[in-house]
């Protein structure tokens, strides 16, 4: 969305506020707030939830509510929330979190990776999930079957989608599953057909995601060795 006049916009825990009169843009979330003075017209546009309180990482972990059943062929619907940037002359001049951010080791001590934690139901049609400030991601398996807790993913690696009411998409998440591993790939193709791009990474210079080169994620099924670390912030 753009502004281009005063005005005040919530994002579920995040607020834009815009004065005309003093060329004024307060940005709050529930990090902190931001004041820029600027001048219209500015943009407001999604993003992955690795944005802020900084980007400790590139990878969200959906976490099941539940133990799901998956197997080569099938494909899964999850949703996981937003971040949101503000968009100058094709800058980031700021950041918002929509919610406050957990993040936990996905993997063994030595070999995994840190990611986003976003919890989700699990849902086999796109309308049976999403919500408010968040995105729906399709999860396909190309290979192997099991049940698994959650399935990590490379969000700074997807582009963003929208469908004609509004409703936001991530791009398609394939997956791999063996007994000791899964492999994700975060590809550029819409979920589903007939979706409008909004955005596509990389996300702005500050996240230092610029350089992004791998969209695949590899992590060993040792899900259980460690628990959520401390909320940020």
């Amino acid at each position: 969305m753009a502004i281009r006049e005063s005005g005040e916009w919530l994002f579920c825990n995040a607020r834009v506020r815009y004065e005309d009169d003093s060329r004024t843009l307060e940005a709050c979330d529930p990090y902190g707030c931001s004041t820029i003075e600027v001048r219209t017209p500015l943009v407001i546009l999604p993003a992955p939830p690795i944005l802020r309180p900084f980007t400790i990482t590139q990878v969200v972990y959906i976490d099941f509510a539940r133990r799901v059943f998956l197997e080569r062929g099938s494909s899964i619907w999850a949703a996981v929330p937003l971040d949101i940037e503000i968009i100058k002359k094709g800058r980031s001049i700021a950041r918002l979190a929509t919610s406050k951010a957990k993040y936990r080791l996905v993997g063994s001590l030595t070999e995994g990776v840190i990611a986003r934690n976003a919890p989700s139901p699990v849902a086999w049609r796109p309308e049976d999930i999403g919500g408010e400030c968040s995105a729906r991601v399709r999860i396909k398996v190309d290979k192997g079957a099991d049940a698994v807790e959650g399935i990590p993913f490379n969000a700074a690696g997807a582009s963003i989608y929208r469908d004609k009411h509004d409703e936001l998409y991530l791009s398609l998440v394939t997956a791999s599953i063996s007994p000791l591993l899964i492999d994700t790939r975060t590809t550029r193709d819409p979920p589903l057909p007939g979706l409008e791009p909004v955005r596509g990474p990389p996300y702005g210079q500050h996240g230092r995601v610029m350089s992004l080169t791998q969209t695949a994620v590899s992590v060993e099924r040792g899900w259980r060795l460690w628990p959520y670390l401390k909320s940020a912030g």
